[in-house]
């Protein structure tokens, strides 16, 4: 694991950012999952199984954070929630995820069937006693969250039926699919629902490699005059922004180093992009004309009959 992952891990280990993020992809941002109702569990999830010989074989993985959360709307719900961060692209992500899914039920079975053989609880029928699961037994449902945090375009797999090379629907019907609840940054429009700092960073990182999509969100800084150290921190981590980080635990004000970032990223498309981009930037409101005549080197006819074109 790199340091970026170790970072993303650390910073919403914390319940209440871990709670926000829950709260945004499953609730639409209400506030349902409290930081309170959290409870921490062991990340390191095991199998273990006999091959056809009859040696035991084990499974071992770790996922990044896995808690258990208290959904408390109308009735009292526990849920198993799970959060894997992505610095890069993983084009095998559905079944990743899958897996660890599986392993918990598996790894929840064992466990009620050790409580039950301790116990001397074998139940009413020969089924129940060999499967060592009774039918009065629940699992708590697993969920595994997946926060994109690269700048590149997702590009795989949503879904285990997307990584088939198959087109038949009626195959398709009989072939369990496993779907990513995936957060993409750069897909998320309004990032008013989140209560934590989690917003301020992913709002930022949902441009940072889109120079057009930075003017058109970042037309005031001033929601960034104060922001927390964790995350100044993983905006400083994650994009390209020359941050000062104060004292842990002070807040931060970062207006100067986004307006600043935002000029960089401004010259550089224009750069790029030359008056074609200046037009575009224009003719969508993020500068006025004058200041793309300045930015040109033209003079403000020769500007404006780009404009008219």
């Amino acid at each position: 694991m790199g340091q970026k992952d170790n970072k993303a891990k650390e910073y919403f280990s914390d319940n209440s950012r871990f709670s926000d993020i829950c709260n945004f992809l499953i609730f639409d941002g209400k506030s349902v999952i409290k930081a309170e109702n959290i409870e921490e569990q062991d990340s390191t999830e095991t199998i273990s199984f006999a091959n056809e010989h009859g040696k035991i074989l084990s499974l071992q993985k770790w996922r990044d954070l896995i808690k258990v959360c208290k959904k408390i709307k109308d009735e009292c719900y526990v849920v198993i929630i799970g959060i894997e961060e992505q610095s890069d692209i993983n084009y095998a992500m559905p079944v990743k995820c899958g897996i660890y899914d599986m392993i918990n039920y598996a790894d929840q079975i064992k466990k009620i069937s050790n409580e039950h053989r301790k116990n001397k609880e074998y139940g009413e029928s020969k089924a129940e006693f060999t499967s060592g699961f009774l039918k009065s037994d629940k699992l708590l449902p697993v969920i595994t969250l997946t926060v994109y945090l690269g700048t590149e375009k997702w590009d795989a797999a949503r879904s285990l039926h997307e990584m088939f090379d198959l087109n038949d629907q009626e195959l398709l019907s009989v072939i369990p699919d496993y779907r990513l609840n995936l957060l993409i940054p750069s897909e998320i429009d309004n990032f008013s629902s989140f209560k934590t700092g989690v917003g301020k960073f992913l709002k930022i990182l949902s441009v940072a490699g889109d120079k057009k999509k930075f003017a058109q969100k970042f037309t005031d800084s001033n929601e960034y005059r104060d922001v927390d150290y964790d995350t100044a921190m993983m905006i400083k981590e994650f994009t390209k922004i020359d941050i000062s980080l104060p004292e842990k635990g002070e807040k931060l004000d970062m207006c100067k180093a986004v307006e600043e970032w935002k000029n960089d990223i401004l010259q550089e498309g224009i750069s790029e992009g030359g008056i074609g981009m200046l037009v575009s930037l224009v003719e969508d409101g993020l500068i006025d004309e004058a200041e793309a005549v300045k930015r040109s080197g033209l003079s403000a006819d020769e500007f404006s009959k780009y404009l008219n074109k």
